[in-house]
This record gives structure tokens, C-alpha cells and sequence, in this order.
């Protein structure tokens, strides 16, 4: 049986978005090397990755260039 992770950036008071532009820039701003190698650690120990619509818009538009031409 294969496991579901759940990963959210959620500071401990309960934020997650900008209430002003409904963006993650408090993530975005402070993110950094160390982050961004765990993150790909567990990305790449992972086969099938749900995403919530906005977060699949911002990753596909992201991404586009890692897709086979």
C-alpha cells in the first residue's frame, strides 16, 4: 500500500496565502538552498503528486520548459 503525504507551507499561526493578492510570497521571499534540496528529495522519492488548481496553474506555467519537446 503506498503512503499519502500531505505538505503544505503553513506558518504555525495558521497562515498559508496573502490575504491582499491571494499569493504565497511570505514562502516564495524566504525560500532558499537548504529548502529548495529537500524539496527536491521528496519530489524525487515520489511517483504521483496531487495539486490544487492554482498551484498546478503556477507549476505548469513554471515548468514548461522540463517537458519533452
Amino acid at each position: 500500500m503506498k503512503k499519502i503525504i500531505v505538505q503544505e507551507f503553513i506558518t504555525l499561526d495558521g497562515f498559508i496565502e496573502d490575504s491582499n493578492d491571494k499569493q504565497i510570497g511570505w514562502v516564495t521571499d524566504s525560500f532558499n538552498e537548504e529548502m529548495a534540496k529537500e524539496q527536491h528529495k521528496e519530489i524525487n522519492n515520489t511517483d504521483t503528486i496531487f495539486l490544487g488548481r492554482t498551484t498546478y496553474d503556477f507549476l505548469s506555467a513554471y515548468c514548461q520548459h522540463l517537458l519533452p519537446k
